[in-house]
C-alpha cells in the first residue's frame, strides 16, 4: 500500500514537471511571437518613411518636369511604372505576409487543441489511476476493520465456551469428589458398625468361655475368639479398602471422562475459532481481490476514455 501512495506521489511530481516544461514552451512561443510583430511593426514604418522620401524626390521631380516636359512625360511613365511594380509587389507581399499570419494562427489553434487533448487525455488517466487506487486502499481498510471485529467476535465466543467448558469441568468434579466423600463416610461408618457387631458377638463367645470349668478349654476358646475376632475384623477392613478403592477407581474413571469432555469442548471452541478465522481470511482476500478487478477496470476504462479523447470514436 505504501508502494501505491510513492507511486501516485511521484505521478503528480512527474505532472507538475510537464505542466512547467509546458508553460515555459508557451511563454517563449508568445516571446517569439511578439518580436516578429514589433520586427514586422518596424519594417512597416521603415517603408512609411521610404515613401514619404520618394514622394518628396518626385515632387522635386515634378518641378523639373515642368522645365521640361519631354523629360518629365519620361520620367513619369517610367516612374508610373516604378510605382505600379511597386505597389503589385507590396501587395504581393501583404497577401503573402497575410496568409503566413493567417496560417501561424491556424497552427498555434491546432497546436493549443492538440496540447488541451493531451492535458484532458493525461488528466483522464490520473483520474482513473487515483480512483483506482482510493479504491484499493478504501476496501483494503474496511475488508481488515471488518476481519478485526469478526475476529474478535470469534475469538471471544470461543473463549466463552472455553469457559463454560471450565467450569462445568470443575463443578461436575466436584460433584464426584463430594460424592465420593459421602461414599466414603457411608463405608467408614458400616465399618465401624460392623466391628462394633463383630466385637459384642466375640465379648459374648468370650464370656461364655469363661464360664467353661477345665481352665486348658477355657484359654483354647479365649483364643480362638480372639483369632476370629481379629480375622473379621481384617476381612471387614479388606472389604472396606476394596471398596473405597473401587469408589476411587470410578471416581477417577469419570474425572478422566470430564476432563476429556472438557477438552474435547476447548478443542472443538478452537477449531470453530480457527476455522472462523480462516473463513474471515478468506473473505478478507476475496475482498481485496474483487478490488482489485474493479480498480483495472477503471484503469482500462480510463485509458479507453483518454483514447477517445485524443483520437476520438
Amino acid at each position: 500500500m505504501e508502494k501505491v501512495l510513492a507511486k501516485s506521489q511521484e505521478n503528480k511530481k512527474e505532472q507538475l514537471r510537464k505542466d512547467e516544461e509546458r508553460r515555459a514552451l508557451r511563454e517563449k512561443e508568445a516571446a517569439e511571437q511578439l518580436r516578429r510583430e514589433q520586427q514586422g511593426v518596424q519594417e512597416e514604418q521603415k517603408r512609411e518613411d521610404l515613401k514619404k522620401k520618394q514622394q518628396k524626390e518626385w515632387q522635386e521631380k515634378e518641378k523639373q518636369r515642368k522645365k521640361d516636359i519631354e523629360e518629365m512625360k519620361k520620367k513619369k511613365e517610367e516612374e508610373k511604372r516604378y510605382w505600379d511594380e511597386r505597389a503589385a509587389k507590396e501587395e504581393a507581399e501583404r497577401k503573402e505576409k497575410q496568409q503566413y499570419m493567417d496560417d501561424m494562427h491556424k497552427a498555434n489553434e491546432r497546436k493549443m487543441r492538440e496540447e488541451r487533448k493531451k492535458y484532458e487525455s493525461k488528466t483522464a488517466i490520473e483520474k482513473g489511476i487515483v480512483e483506482a487506487d482510493q479504491l484499493i486502499l478504501r476496501v483494503g481498510q474496511e475488508a481488515e476493520m471488518w476481519a478485526h471485529r469478526e475476529k474478535g467476535i470469534a475469538e471471544a465466543a470461543s473463549r466463552k465456551k472455553r469457559g463454560e467448558a471450565d467450569i462445568e469441568e470443575q463443578r461436575l468434579k466436584e460433584e464426584i469428589e463430594t460424592e465420593t466423600r459421602r461414599k466414603k463416610a457411608e463405608m467408614d461408618a458400616r465399618e465401624r458398625q460392623q466391628k462394633m457387631m463383630v466385637e459384642n458377638d466375640m465379648r459374648r463367645k468370650k464370656q461364655m468361655a469363661e464360664q467353661t470349668p477345665d481352665a486348658s478349654q477355657r484359654m483354647r476358646e479365649v483364643q480362638q475368639a480372639d483369632q476370629e475376632e481379629r480375622q473379621k475384623m481384617q476381612q471387614i477392613e479388606q472389604e472396606t479398602r476394596r471398596r473405597q478403592t473401587d469408589m476411587e477407581a470410578d471416581a477417577t474413571r469419570q474425572k478422566m471422562q470430564i476432563e476429556a469432555n472438557a477438552r474435547r469442548k476447548r478443542e472443538d471452541a478452537a477449531t470453530a475459532e480457527r476455522k472462523r478465522q480462516a473463513e474471515i481470511d478468506q473473505e478478507v482476500r476475496l475482498r481485496k481481490t474483487n478490488a482489485e478487478h474493479d480498480a483495472q477496470k477503471r484503469r482500462d476504462d480510463a485509458g479507453k476514455e483518454s483514447d477517445k479523447i485524443l483520437f476520438g470514436d
